[in-house]
């Protein structure tokens, strides 16, 4: 799996500098980038938001954070916060981000608007959203036809969540890039935070059901661990 998500092929058909270039990121800015898996796309922004911004690297397997926490030390990269989050819940504080990105990853969430209520919920004032994902057809990468979400299905979902969409991104060869704010203030759930550093525990206490840990997004969607810190920025 992890040598899947940090393939070389990978740039050819992602273009990861022309994607985060599209995003507009600021020095200073905070992201939220869900299902971040081993930080393909983390790593170029937090280079993009600078030592003064945070990325929140969100993912539910906490294997991918552990491989996250590695590839961060070797860039030597200090300004990102791995966030061990739940298909259904992001587990970051209300109003703690710029942008949320979902590149790969809408298709794992639960609840589809529910969930996207939750992700308005984390923008600050002028915060916006961005969604990159496979067109539901057939293409040389990424996952089965059947389990992708069409660019239609995706808006119709996140006009019910009280998005807008803002602008379309048309430089991907197999995937759509929206880019979307909410149309008016969210009250939005209160998300509970976990973050890294990783740290697993013996015996079944964490254990969930089968179906619980597909459910998560998560580049493998195993069972998550349940770190103890708190974000750091």
């Amino acid at each position: 799996m992890l040598r899947r998500l940090e393939t070389a092929t990978r740039a050819g058909w992602q273009r990861p500098a022309r994607l985060v270039a599209a995003l507009g990121l600021r020095p200073g800015a905070a992201v939220a980038d869900i299902g971040a898996g081993s930080g393909y796309l983390t790593r170029r922004v937090a280079r993009a938001v600078g030592p003064a911004g945070r990325v929140y690297a969100v993912d539910a397997d906490p294997r991918m954070l552990l491989a996250l926490r590695t590839r961060l030390r070797r860039a030597g990269l200090a300004n990102v916060t791995p966030v061990l989050g739940d298909g259904d819940d992001p587990r970051l504080p209300a109003g703690s981000c710029d942008l949320v990105l979902l590149v790969n990853a809408y298709h794992h969430v639960v609840g589809g608007p529910r969930y996207l209520r939750r992700l308005a919920a984390l923008l600050r004032r002028g915060g916006r959203l961005v969604n990159v994902d496979f067109h539901r057809r057939a293409t040389p990468v990424g996952p089965p036809v059947g389990r992708r979400i069409a660019r239609e299905a995706f808006l119709r979902d996140a006009r019910q969540a009280g998005f807008r969409l803002l602008r379309e991104e048309r430089f991907l060869p197999y995937q759509y890039l929206l880019v979307l704010a909410p149309a008016a203030a969210h009250p939005g759930a209160p998300s509970r935070v976990r973050v890294g550093p990783v740290q697993a525990r013996g015996g079944g206490r964490g254990r969930t059901t089968a179906g619980a840990r597909r459910s998560r997004i998560s580049a493998a969607g195993r069972r998550p661990v349940r770190p103890t810190r708190r974000p750091s920025g």
